[in-house]
C-alpha cells in the first residue's frame, strides 16, 4: 500500500525523489528517480547540440507535431509509420539529452519524438543509469571527478579495461575543459567480474553490475569558481541482460554537480575514529612482490578499556550486533582469502532471543587476508582499495556503527623487497560496506566460467544449416502465438476471398503477404547488423514494446483497425477489411492489402518469444552482417510457410466454406480480437499512462466515427477536409491526455545538493516522496 514518510526518517526509506522550485522560492518534490538537477529543467538545443535553459514544459510542441503528422496519414501510409517506429527504439545515435530532459520524458512519453525510444528520453526503461560529481581536496585546487553507474538487475555492464575482441567496452571520456584539467588515469574503485564467455573464445569478458564507481583526478584552473565547474562527461558502451538481450548505453552528463570538499589522504596506516575508542592500522606487505607469490593485507584495531568491536563476518545478518566487515573493491583481479582473525572471539551470553551469544573482540585484534599474485602477472603498481565496517560497544552503550575506507598501491617485480607500505585511511559508512559485503560474498559464489545464463541457449557449436532450419522452425511457431492470432484470423477470411479464384492471383496475393512479413524481417536484420557495429543505439526482439510511445502508437492503430473491423469506418486499403456493407465483404484483396497484412503481422508477433526465437535472434545479432540476414531471413520464411504454401497449392483453400454472410459475422468477432489484443497492449503501458491513452482512444474512436460518416461517393475536397479534422481530433485527444491531464509540475530529481544549495538559499523546500510496497 502506498505511505508518506517524514523527512525525519530518510535514511530509513529506500526511495527515488524529485524536487521541484515553485515560485516564490518553494520547492516541491515527487517520487522519480536519483539524478542531480538545476532548478530549471534543462533541455538539449538540437540545432547546436547544447543544454539550453527552459522553465517552462514545451513538449506539447512536440506532440502536437507528433501526433498530427502520424493521425493525418490514411491508411497505407499508417501502417508504414507503424513499420518504421519498429526501429525507432534503435534509431536514436547522437547526443543524447541530460538527466533533467530525461525525468521530463518520463513525465512524457510523447514529450520529445526526436528521441522516439532512446532510453535517455524516458521512453524506455534505463538498464544503466550514470550521475557524475566532483569533490575539491580543502585548502587546494586539486580534485576528483567521480561517475556512478546503477545497474538494473540481472544486467551488466562492461568495463573499461575489456579486452579486444570482446563485447563492446565502457568508454568515459571528459570533455576538455577551461576551468580543469585531468591530471591522472581513470580508475574504476571495484573489481568487475572475470568470466569465460562461448561468444568470445580465448578472450575474458570483465562485466560490472550494481553500483559502480569511477574515478579521475582533475585540477581546476586557476580563474574557476570551484564550485560550479563546467564539466561534461560522455559515456558510450553496451548493457547486456544474463538472458542475452543488448542494448548499447550512450549517455551525455553536463549536470556534475559540486559533492563538498574533502581532506587530503596520506598513507600514515592509522585512522583515529572520531569517537575516540578505536585506532585502526594498516599495511601489506612485502612492499615489492614476485608473479605468482603472495602479498598479506594486514587490518587491526585497537580498542579503548571497556570497549569492545563485533567479531568479522562475512555480511550483515541484521539482528541485534554490528558485526566486522571487510570488503576488498578492487584488487586488480587478484583472488583473496578469507580474514584470519588473531585472536578468537570472547563469547558472551545476551539473553536476547534474536542473539542469545555475542562474540566480540576486546584490547587489540587483527585480521590478515592473504591476496594471490598470478604467475603471468606484468612488473608494474596495482592498486588495492577495500573498507572496514564495525560498530564499537560498552555493555551499556554503543557508538553508531562506521566504516573506514583504504586504499593501497602493491608493486609487483623480479625483486622482492619485504619493507611493510601503510594504507592510506578515509571515513566511510557502515550501510555502503554492508551492500558491498553483499556483493563481494556474491561474486565469490558466482561460477567465473559461465558467463550466460541456463536459458541462452548457445548454437555457436551448431551447422549453418542447422542453425537455419532452426530459425526457420522459431518463424513457424510465430504463427500460433497469441500476438499475432487476431491478424491471422483476418489473412484466413482472405484466404474465404481467393477461393474460387485464379491460381496466378492466389499465388500472386500470399506473395505479397509473405513479403510484407519479410520486409519487417528484413528491417529487424538491418538494424541489428547496425547495432553489432555500434551504428544504432540498441536492438533486442521484441524491445520496442519496451517503450511507453511505440507501444500506446500500436495501441492507436490495433484499436482503428478494431473498429474498422466493427463497421465505424473503412480503411481505404483495398480488401484489407471490409466496411459495413455485404458489397465491401465482397471486395477483392489488393497487392496493398496483402502487402500490408504481412507488415502488421509481423509487427504484432514481436513481442511473443516463441519456441526457439530467443537463441535465434540472440545468434544472429551476434554474427557478421551475412548471417545476420540469412538467420532473419529463415525466421521469416517459417513464418510464412504456410501462405506460401497455400500460395503454391490453391486447392488447400477448398475446404473452407464459400463466401458470403457469415464472412460479416466472422469479421466482426475478429474485431474483438482486436480489441481484445488493445486490452493485452494496456498490460505493458502501465498504470501511469492508462488514462492518458484511454483519452486517446476516446478521439481515435470519435475520428473514425467520422470518417465513417463521409459518403463513400464523396468528393475528394470533402474526403480531405474530413480527414484532417479527424486527424485534429486526435492530437486534441492527445493532448488532453498527455498534457492537459499528465504531470502540470517541472519536477526536477532530488539530490541531497541541489537540496543543501536551496537552504543556503534561504528557500522554503517541500519534499514530498512516497513508498509502495
Amino acid at each position: 500500500m502506498p505511505c508518506a514518510r517524514r523527512v525525519g526518517i530518510l535514511g530509513r526509506v529506500a526511495t527515488r525523489w524529485r524536487v521541484t522550485p515553485q515560485p516564490g522560492g518553494a520547492v516541491a518534490g515527487r517520487g522519480g528517480g536519483q539524478r542531480v538537477g538545476a532548478p530549471a529543467r534543462r533541455e538539449v538545443d538540437r540545432d547546436a547540440s547544447r543544454p539550453v535553459e527552459s522553465p517552462q514544459q514545451t513538449t506539447s510542441v512536440h506532440l502536437g507535431r507528433t501526433t498530427l503528422h502520424m493521425c493525418s496519414l490514411k491508411g497505407p501510409s499508417l501502417l508504414l509509420v507503424a513499420l518504421l517506429a519498429v526501429l525507432a527504439p534503435a534509431a536514436t545515435n547522437g547526443v543524447t539529452s541530460n538527466s533533467n530532459a530525461a525525468f521530463a520524458g518520463e513525465d512524457n512519453p510523447f514529450g520529445a519524438f526526436s528521441g522516439f525510444g532512446d532510453p535517455s528520453s524516458g521512453f524506455m526503461r534505463k538498464r544503466a543509469t550514470f550521475v557524475g560529481s566532483y569533490q575539491i581536496e580543502k585548502g587546494t585546487r586539486a580534485g576528483r571527478l567521480a561517475i556512478e553507474a546503477t545497474i538494473q538487475p540481472d544486467w551488466h555492464i562492461y568495463s573499461t579495461t575489456q579486452p579486444s575482441g570482446g563485447p563492446q567496452p565502457t568508454r568515459i571520456q571528459v570533455a576538455a575543459s577551461r576551468d580543469f584539467e585531468v591530471v591522472g588515469q581513470l580508475v574504476l574503485e571495484s573489481d568487475p567480474i572475470v568470466r569465460e564467455d562461448e561468444a568470445f573464445p580465448g578472450v575474458s569478458v570483465e562485466e560490472l553490475t550494481g553500483d559502480v564507481r569511477w574515478t579521475v583526478p582533475i585540477r581546476v584552473a586557476d580563474h574557476a569558481d570551484l564550485e560550479t565547474l563546467n564539466v561534461e562527461v560522455t559515456i558510450n558502451g553496451q548493457a547486456c541482460e544474463t538472458s542475452g538481450l543488448c542494448e548499447l548505453v550512450s549517455e551525455r552528463l553536463t549536470d556534475v554537480s559540486f559533492a563538498g570538499y574533502y581532506e587530503s589522504v596520506q598513507a600514515t596506516g592509522r585512522y583515529q575514529d572520531p569517537s575516540g575508542h578505536i585506532v585502526v592500522l594498516g599495511h601489506v606487505e612485502p612492499k615489492v612482490v614476485r608473479p605468482g607469490n603472495t602479498v598479506n593485507l594486514v587490518l587491526a584495531a585497537e580498542l579503548q578499556p571497556d570497549w569492545h568491536i563485533y567479531r568479522h563476518a562475512e555480511t550483515d545478518p541484521q539482528i541485534v550486533s554490528k558485526p566486522t566487515l571487510i570488503v576488498l573493491t578492487k584488487t586488480s583481479g587478484w583472488s583473496f582469502g578469507e580474514p584470519i582473525e588473531s585472536v578468537k572471539p570472547i563469547q558472551k551470553e545476551s539473553g536476547l532471543p534474536e542473539e542469545p551469544v555475542l562474540y566480540y573482540h576486546e584490547g587489540n585484534v587483527s585480521w590478515t587476508i592473504p591476496i594471490e599474485i598470478p604467475a603471468n602477472t606484468p612488473n608494474g603498481d596495482y592498486a588495492i582499495l577495500g573498507a572496514i565496517a564495525y560498530q564499537t560497544c560498552t555493555p551499556t552503550t554503543c557508538d553508531p556503527p562506521t566504516a573506514v575506507r583504504f586504499e593501497v598501491t602493491v608493486a609487483v617485480g623480479d625483486q622482492a623487497a619485504q619493507e611493510r607500505v601503510a594504507l592510506a585511511f578515509s571515513p566511510g559508512t557502515y550501510q555502503e560496506v554492508a551492500q558491498q559485503a553483499v556483493a563481494q560474498a556474491a561474486r565469490k559464489s558466482a561460477p567465473r566460467t559461465a558467463a550466460t545464463a541456463a536459458t541462452q541457449q548457445t548454437w555457436g557449436d551448431k551447422s549453418l544449416i542447422i542453425v537455419l532450419s532452426l530459425a526457420f522452425l522459431a518463424g513457424l511457431a510465430l504463427n500460433v502465438m497469441p500476438c499475432v492470432l487476431p491478424v491471422i484470423g483476418l489473412k484466413v477470411m482472405s484466404f474465404v476471398q481467393q477461393a474460387g479464384g485464379s491460381r496466378w492471383e492466389v499465388f500472386s496475393l500470399n506473395m505479397w503477404f509473405s513479403l510484407g512479413l519479410l520486409t519487417v524481417f528484413w528491417v529487424l536484420a538491418g538494424a541489428a547488423a547496425l547495432a553489432h557495429v555500434g551504428i544504432l543505439r540498441q536492438f533486442g526482439w521484441g524491445q520496442h514494446f519496451e517503450s511507453v510511445g511505440f507501444t500506446v502508437t500500436m495501441i492507436g492503430v490495433v484499436f482503428a483497425f478494431a473498429l474498422s473491423f466493427l463497421g465505424v469506418w473503412e480503411i481505404p486499403i483495398p480488401g484489407f477489411v471490409s466496411g459495413g456493407t455485404m458489397q465491401g465483404a465482397a471486395a477483392k484483396e489488393g497487392a496493398v492489402g496483402a502487402f500490408s497484412k504481412g507488415v502488421l503481422s509481423t509487427i504484432l508477433a514481436t513481442p511473443c518469444a516463441g519456441p526457439l526465437i530467443v537463441p535465434a535472434v540472440n545468434w544472429a545479432i551476434a554474427q557478421p552482417a551475412t548471417m545476420t540476414f540469412l538467420a532473419f531471413t529463415s525466421i521469416g520464411l517459417g513464418m510464412a510457410a504456410p501462405y506460401l504454401l497455400v500460395g503454391a497449392f490453391p486447392q488447400l483453400i477448398r475446404a473452407l466454406p464459400k463466401p458470403g454472410a457469415w464472412m460479416e459475422t466472422f469479421k466482426q468477432l475478429m474485431g474483438f480480437l482486436l480489441l481484445a489484443t488493445v486490452v493485452w497492449l494496456f498490460t505493458t503501458v502501465g498504470e501511469k499512462w492508462t488514462t492518458a491513452t484511454l483519452t486517446l482512444l476516446l478521439g481515435i474512436g470519435l475520428a473514425c466515427w467520422s470518417i465513417g460518416r463521409i459518403s463513400i461517393v464523396a468528393s475528394f475536397g470533402r474526403k480531405f477536409v474530413g480527414w484532417v479534422g479527424a486527424g485534429v481530433i486526435v492530437v486534441l485527444a492527445a493532448l488532453l491526455g498527455f498534457v492537459v491531464l499528465g504531470q502540470k509540475l517541472d519536477w526536477e530529481p532530488f539530490s541531497r545538493v541541489a537540496l543543501d544549495n536551496y537552504l543556503r538559499e534561504g528557500r522554503t523546500v517541500l519534499v514530498d516522496f512516497t513508498a509502495d510496497w
